[in-house]
């Protein structure tokens, strides 16, 4: 059973295909409309970032 769950994870992680577009794209988009909203301070924002 162990192996069979080691299994499945190492081809999850193997395909991060699915997982990176289900988390990354919501994430982005969440992350987009905070930051579009703020448009005075992104430049700061991206200034003190970088």
């Amino acid at each position: 059973a162990v192996v069979e769950d080691v299994a499945e994870d190492v081809v999850h992680m193997a395909t991060p295909s699915p997982p990176p577009h289900g988390i990354s794209s919501p994430p982005q988009e969440l992350s987009s409309p905070p930051h579009q909203p703020p448009c005075p301070p992104q430049p700061q924002d991206a200034s003190l970032l970088f």
